[in-house]
């Protein structure tokens, strides 16, 4: 569960021009706000009485196990409160963090401690009363970066933001259907644009998602949907002539049990479901062998 929240963080670091990157800092995709539990898997069909979610991310070397990654979050009536993380590289512990939720369970503060470097990362969020950010503080060894961002909102939907380092340094704009879809997000930086472009059918359900570098098409995904279940997605790519293909088999109860690579061995299987519908087991496999294991568990009032 080490998801893209943590990831940007971590590039704030690196550079101010991290914030380019593409990345949605509020719930464009969302229709109504506020925001809740921003860090929780969406996949997860939250158990009523939930106090604690705990994943073992295991990986495996010449067919020998270790732990790569224990992420465990604590709840209170449906809403995050803290979150921990552990990561482990060849048996060795790398880094902790330590996750702090607002009352909406969106996350608030992350602390991150570099065992082999002996560093310390500290990231705070101001978050507006929709649960989009509008301040980021990033902190290490005593050195600080704040970033703000102005939101503007029409009809309850975001349609405009900038973010701002002393000056505007980068502005979006995004655009939604009538029915609250978000069909447009374009991003201006440093005299350069770029555009996220969604289609969706009846159902709602996104079809198609094309990016625009430059005014030149980079990718697109191409959705297929059977019964109102996604079974295939081909995404195009300037780099490669072909499409990569992953096809999605689902049980008998709706259920996603394999996502595969075309008609390749890799591919990722979910096993072990409970009665809310939550896989507790999740295997990647690589050229036909397991490679990670996930487990999942759920523990309830």
């Amino acid at each position: 569960m080490i998801n893209s929240i943590r990831r940007f963080y971590m590039q704030v670091f690196l550079s101010i021009i991290c914030i380019f990157i593409f990345t949605a800092s509020c719930g464009q995709y969302l229709k109504t706000y506020p925001m809740k539990n921003d860090m929780l898997p969406k996949e997860i069909h939250l158990p009523p009485q939930t106090v604690k979610i705990i994943d073992s991310i295991f990986v495996f070397e010449n067919g020998i196990r270790q732990l790569e990654t224990l992420q465990v979050f604590n709840l209170k009536n449906g809403i995050l409160v803290s979150g921990h993380t552990e990561y482990y590289v060849k048996g060795i512990l790398n880094f902790t963090a330590a996750d702090r939720f607002d009352h909406n369970g969106n996350n608030i503060e992350s602390k991150t401690t570099f065992h082999l470097k002996n560093s310390v990362q500290v990231f705070s969020k101001k978050l507006d009363d929709k649960g989009c950010i509008i301040q980021l503080t990033a902190t290490e060894d005593g050195k600080e970066i704040i970033i703000y961002y102005k939101n503007i909102y029409r009809q309850d939907r975001l349609t405009e933001q900038s973010v701002i380092t002393g000056r505007v340094i980068e502005k979006r704009a995004f655009q939604y259907d009538a029915h609250g879809n978000l069909t447009e997000e374009k991003v201006t930086a440093f005299h350069r644009e770029a555009k996220n472009l969604y289609g969706y059918n009846k159902d709602h359900q996104v079809t198609l998602y094309q990016h625009i570098q430059n005014g030149e098409l980079n990718n697109k995904v191409i959705y297929h949907y059977h019964e109102g279940l996604l079974r295939k997605t081909e995404t195009h790519d300037w780099l490669s002539p072909n499409p990569s293909i992953e096809n999605y088999t689902y049980n008998e109860a709706r259920q996603l049990i394999m996502v595969r690579q075309g008609a390749s061995n890799n591919k990722i299987e979910y096993k072990d479901f409970d009665e809310f519908s939550n896989w507790q087991i999740m295997e990647t496999y690589g050229y036909g062998e397991l490679t990670r294991l996930t487990k999942r568990q759920f523990f309830i009032r």
